[in-house]
């Protein structure tokens, strides 16, 4: 089984990409405007499938850190 995911909420977009950036991650597309926000898809170079998603919505700040991720099913870890 492979995971096909993790999905982090984010409130600074441009920083986040430059911490993921810096980590190795490029960028290989958007989702603007879905019922979440703005979503940011990242993968590791030679990874041709996304392993990273930023979540980005300024109307909803992150006052708590969500963790969801797909390994076929839907999961989410949510920390206070």
């Amino acid at each position: 089984m492979r995971m096909l995911h993790l999905r982090v909420s984010v409130t600074d977009l441009e920083r986040s990409l430059a911490f993921d950036t810096a980590l190795g991650y490029a960028e290989l597309g958007r989702v603007p405007d879905t019922p979440f926000g703005s979503l940011t898809m990242l993968a590791l170079p030679d990874d041709p499938y996304v392993s990273l998603e930023l979540v980005h919505d300024p109307t909803r700040p992150v006052t708590r850190t969500d963790i969801a991720w797909n390994s076929g099913s839907p999961c989410a870890i949510h920390l206070a």
